[in-house]
């Protein structure tokens, strides 16, 4: 049985959209798959977690220090903006 994000518990939909929206920006830029930035998994954990920087993001499950360096800041950067704007 699968489950839509919206019923996995602790995924914010929303956040996961708006990572999801980063991903496919920063893919289109590079011009890679979705996935080579971080995969569905690596987002649905950010939505748990909630980094705001590159120690906690290292934390993120399928996330090391290759990709954090690479990717982090702004995903990073958009956790933080959404926390202070939710709470």
């Amino acid at each position: 049985v699968y489950k839509s994000v919206g019923e996995e518990s602790g995924i914010d939909q929303e956040l996961f959209s708006e990572l999801k929206a980063l991903r496919m920006r920063l893919a289109a830029r590079i011009h890679v798959p979705a996935y080579i930035i971080f995969t569905d998994a690596s987002l649905k954990d950010m939505c748990r977690k909630r980094p705001t920087n590159r120690d906690e993001l290292l934390r993120v499950s399928g996330v090391g220090a290759v990709r954090a360096d690479k990717y982090g800041k702004e995903f990073c950067k958009l956790i933080a903006a959404y926390v202070s704007r939710k709470g």
